[in-house]
């Protein structure tokens, strides 16, 4: 089976413009789904195996997200084999995938940001501190992916429009304008230098590559805990919903919001506004005085 997602890995990149970390999703879905049927003694191409997978995953606990994904890399894998006539149908036409559960993201309070950026100049004492200094800058200042900062070279910033070129999924190229201060702090990384173009923003002092999303949730963690957080509170998506929610609040317009989001659908971003309005509600509850009787 093995070459057979090999194979539909390659389309997806060759043909379908699909990411690295797409296909690293799809292909650790895929062998996930593998091994579920090697351990049960299932024909990973039939009905019975897909389905006993699905229900599985059900009953086992698996986020509604986690499914979703699971159901899509299948239904996309199942479409490509039968294309090739390596199969006689997709088990998955005429099905739909798990409903999705409405729930709202977590959302760091402005104060919250503020203390994990006090916290980076107080406590933390690393000499890796102008990189992770860098770092929450431009997630709070952006509200990029992590995948997204990540993956940026220094051709992709663009010193003279103070802008970020970002590929996001797809691909998809945006510019992001930064703020005053993340492209002082930005210039102060760089050290009066000018890096290859080539060369990743964030490697690892150690390793010289690019810097991992393990090494960089570990620290930001830490410094959760510094600024006397809840760890898993704070994470990367955390700051995009920071920076979403904020801007918002602050009267930023939807439409705008979804393009330095790199949002694809404006029903996206409209979660956002659940989320103000929450807020809302919460500042009437609380400080209007007939909100007691």
């Amino acid at each position: 089976m093995l070459s057979k997602i090999e194979s539909f890995i390659e389309h997806l990149i060759a043909f379908k413009g699909g990411s690295l970390n797409t296909a690293k999703s799809y292909k650790y879905d895929l062998c996930h789904y593998e091994r579920f049927c090697d351990s049960q003694k299932l024909n990973p191409f039939s009905k019975k195996g897909v389905f006993t997978y699905l229900t599985h995953l059900n009953k086992t606990g698996t986020s509604t997200a986690t499914e979703r994904r699971r159901y899509a890399s299948l239904n996309h894998y199942f479409t490509f084999l039968k294309r090739e006539n390596e199969i006689e149908e997709n088990f998955l036409d005429n099905t739909s995938p798990p409903r999705r559960q409405k729930t709202l993201p977590s959302v760091l309070s402005e104060a919250e940001v503020d203390s994990l950026f006090a916290a980076l100049e107080q406590d933390y004492t690393k000499k890796d501190k102008p990189r992770l200094a860098l770092l929450l800058e431009l997630f709070y200042a952006t509200g990029a992916r992590v995948s997204e900062i990540l993956a940026l070279r220094w051709r992709d910033v663009l010193w003279e429009e103070r802008c970020l070129r970002i590929y996001g999924k797809g691909d998809k190229e945006r510019l992001v304008v930064l703020t005053e201060t993340a492209y002082t702090k930005l210039k102060e990384y760089a050290g009066g230098h000018t890096p290859p173009q080539n060369a990743y923003l964030f490697t690892s002092a150690r390793t010289g590559k690019p810097l991992t999303r393990q090494r960089f949730f570990q620290q930001l963690k830490e410094l959760a805990r510094l600024a006397n957080l809840p760890p898993e509170t704070v994470h990367p998506h955390a700051l995009r919903h920071a920076f979403a929610t904020h801007l918002l609040k602050r009267g930023a317009n939807l439409m705008t919001l979804k393009n330095l989001l790199g949002h694809t659908d404006i029903s996206t971003t409209e979660i956002y506004t659940h989320l103000t309005q929450e807020d809302l509600a919460a500042t009437l509850k609380q400080h209007h005085p007939l909100s007691k009787l």
